[in-house]
């Protein structure tokens, strides 16, 4: 994890503090919470690429023990986005 977030990815406030911290995968996630809205965020987090990387080769496996999604998980999301979908329409 590589990016250290300056400022709170909500609304932007710049005071935060230590919130909680645990080994995963041998990495240490450090969580902070925002002083101004209460979000708490991953700093230092993975970047853009490696969150992409992750979520394409490693997720999926290390949650469900495969590459490939079940039929039942694509039903499941199928609804969800069907469900969200009805909140996006104009």
């Amino acid at each position: 994890m590589s990016e250290i977030v300056k400022s709170c990815p909500l609304c932007g406030g710049e005071n935060s503090r230590h919130f909680d911290q645990r080994k995963f995968r041998g990495q240490m996630v450090i969580n902070r919470i925002c002083q101004g809205c209460g979000l708490v965020y991953q700093s230092p987090r993975m970047t853009e690429a490696e969150s992409a990387a992750f979520y394409a080769e490693e997720y999926r496996l290390l949650y469900e023990g495969s590459t490939d999604p079940t039929a039942r998980n694509v039903t499941v999301q199928r609804a969800r986005a069907e469900s969200l979908f009805t909140f996006a329409r104009p």
